[in-house]
This record gives C-alpha cells, sequence and structure tokens, in this order.
C-alpha cells in the first residue's frame, strides 16, 4: 500500500551556528502549521546532542506525524529514527548503506 503526505523538513542547527537551539524549541516553533494535519514534520539532528526522550516535550501541533533523525556515528553509516513523537518516542537505529 502507498500513501502520500507532505513532508515539512526542519532542522536543530549544529552548535556552532546557534548554540542556543535546542529540540524543544524546534518542536515549539511547529505550532505555526495550524491547518497542516496531514503534513509529517521530520527534523534532523545536525549536532552531537544526547537526546532525553522523556525530556522532550511536545506542544499541541496540527500535523499528521513528528520525527527526529540524525547520524550516530562521525562517518555518518549510523543513523537513528525518533517517532512518532505524537504517538510514543521509539528509538530505531539503522545503519545507511555504503
Amino acid at each position: 500500500m502507498q500513501s502520500f503526505a507532505p513532508v515539512q523538513l526542519k532542522e536543530l542547527v549544529p552548535a556552532a551556528l546557534n548554540p542556543e537551539a535546542d529540540i524543544n524549541a524546534v518542536l515549539s516553533g511547529l505550532k505555526k502549521y495550524s491547518d497542516s494535519a496531514d503534513t509529517v514534520v521530520a527534523v534532523y539532528v545536525n549536532r552531537r546532542v544526547r537526546l532525553a526522550l522523556d525530556a522532550i516535550v511536545v506542544p499541541a501541533l496540527r500535523v499528521a506525524e513528528v520525527w527526529l533523525f540524525g547520524a550516530l556515528s562521525e562517518d555518518a553509516r549510523r543513523w537513528f529514527l525518533i517517532g512518532d513523537l505524537l504517538r510514543e518516542k521509539a528509538f530505531h537505529e539503522f545503519t545507511y548503506p555504503t
């Protein structure tokens, strides 16, 4: 079965660009999508950071799904995927094919 949905990409920028940025601020910024009930949001975690799943605060949003993803290794061979944050905060790890 195939399904199609609009995807909105966001980024937790590297600390060198904005050391004050955090994942909760990025998620809070999604509140502006007030009429996007079918949109899937994917947030690229583009920095070395330890994400405490219980510390991630997802505000009330009008989007379909929210996912986090990023590299686990410096060579970008190991990646993580967390989501859907609106329903559960499940952590998945995968290897990117080379």
